[in-house]
This record gives C-alpha cells, structure tokens and sequence, in this order.
C-alpha cells in the first residue's frame, strides 16, 4: 500500500515552483508519492491542464496524477500557486520546465499576454492582424500557427515606457537610436519575447522586428507588413491589397509599402 499526498489546485498552468514544492513535500512527510488533482475551471480547459501535467511531471516517478484505490492519503492540501498569474502574462520562464515548449507550441494564453502588457485598442489591433495573417499564410502555405503567434505579439512592447524602450535600444540595437520612438518596439518586442516567453523561432522573431520599416524579404516578413498595415479595424477600406496579397503576396507587400510611404509623405 502507497501513502500518498494529494495536492488539488488549478495547475493553470503548473510551475516550477510548485514541482519542486511537492518533491520536498514527499520527502519531508516520508510519503510514496504526490498526486496531483485539477480542481477548478481555469483559463484552460481541464483537460489542457491535465495534459500540461502529464509533461510536466514525466521526469519524476514520485509525482503522479492518480491515485489507486488501495493507497493510503496521509496528507491533503489545496494549493494555491503564488506564480501561476505571471505565467498566465507572459513570464514562461517560471512554468515548469517539461511544459515551456508546449506552452509556446500550443499558443496558450497568448490572449492574456496580450490584454496584460497592452492597451485594449493595440490588443483590439493586434487581434485583427493575427487575423489577416493566418488568412494570408493559409493562401501561402506558411505555417499558420507562427503566422498567428506573431500578429498576437508583433506590438507587445509598443506600449511600455519610452526609458524601457530606450534601454533596450541602446544596449542592443545602438544603430537606430537615432530613428523615430515609434519604430524602437519593433526591436525591443523580440527582446521582450525571447527573454520572457521563450521564443527562439527566428522566422517570428525577424518578422516582428521588420514589420514597422518593412526591411524583411521573408514570406513571414511580407504577411506581418501588409497584415499590420491592412488589418480592418484601422478603419479603412483595404480589399484591394488584401486581394492582391493573396493572389502574389510579393506583388501586395509591394503595393503596400508604396501607399505606407505616400501616406508618410503626405504627413510630413
């Protein structure tokens, strides 16, 4: 017979910190192992969550997610996880380690990342371009997944202070200090998603990085460019580069850089 404790929490998602919790809670209470139990309606559905736990606690045979009729609960407790809010935001690095792919691969709470770090009118608008993009990358066969990762995240940092801003610029990318503040988030968001969420994925990265200059010649590149320029909620009609776009998507990139400069122009 097994004497088990039994953590129930919502695992919304499961941390670091709460692995590394119930490994000294077995220890310490000389137990056979922990079972975790998912017991509340959380942003994820419960079989999500359940799914992230398997991941999560495959390196540990003492970490369990049943418990047998013949074993023998020493101890219960209803955990609240103290860090699961700031994953929920965007700080992956304190999920638990088996999961930080899963995480970013699966896109969840890319949502909630958003609405955190952003007004409501940019998350409105980074909405709809991760919207377009998905819609352009299914004509071009781009991934659609990426396609949407970064029409969600490409304005992430755009409204963070300008001394954050600036930090960033100055530390890695001096060259365009010079340039206008309104350019500096394209560059300072893959810093903000490398270090915060995890992602390596240069393809996203590059796009986010060349979608306000419009410098990149990917097919990723071309879709967050026309994507953020031509998105409906800008309140405009953009039909005809969106139709161009599919059709050539090199042609509607081309289109829409032309009109982006006519419009600065006629600004200045």
């Amino acid at each position: 017979m097994r004497k088990v404790g039994v953590i129930r929490s919502s695992f919304d998602p499961i941390t670091e910190s709460t692995i590394q919790y119930a490994l000294k809670l077995r220890k310490d209470k000389q137990l056979d192992g922990i079972v975790f139990e998912v017991n509340e309606e959380g942003i994820l559905s419960k079989k999500e969550r359940e799914g992230l736990l398997k991941y999560a606690i495959k390196p540990y045979r003492k970490l369990l997610l049943k418990k047998k009729k013949e074993d023998q609960i020493i101890y219960q407790e209803d955990y609240i996880q103290k860090d699961e809010k700031e994953v929920q935001q965007g700080q992956f690095y304190k999920a638990a380690h088996g999961i930080k792919r899963k995480l970013l691969g699966e896109g969840y709470y890319l949502k909630e990342i958003l609405y955190h770090h952003c007004k409501e009118s940019r998350a409105r608008h980074s909405e709809a371009v991760a919207k377009v993009c998905v819609e352009l990358a299914k004509e071009h066969h781009v991934d659609e997944k990426k396609a949407w990762m970064m029409g969600m995240l490409h304005d992430i940092t755009k409204n963070k202070e300008d001394s954050y801003q600036e930090a960033l610029i100055k530390k890695y990318h001096p060259e365009i200090l010079d340039y206008s503040p309104k350019v500096w988030h394209s560059y300072t968001a893959p810093h903000f998603l490398k270090t915060e969420l995890g992602i390596q994925d240069q393809g996203i990265l590059k796009a986010i990085e060349n979608h306000t200059l419009g410098r990149g010649h990917s097919k990723l590149d071309y879709i967050l460019y026309i994507a953020d320029k031509c998105e409906p909620t800008r309140g405009y009609d953009a039909s005809k580069e969106i139709k161009l776009s599919k059709e050539n998507l090199r042609k509607g990139f081309e289109l829409v850089m032309k009109e982006a400069e006519e419009y600065r122009n006629r600004e200045e």
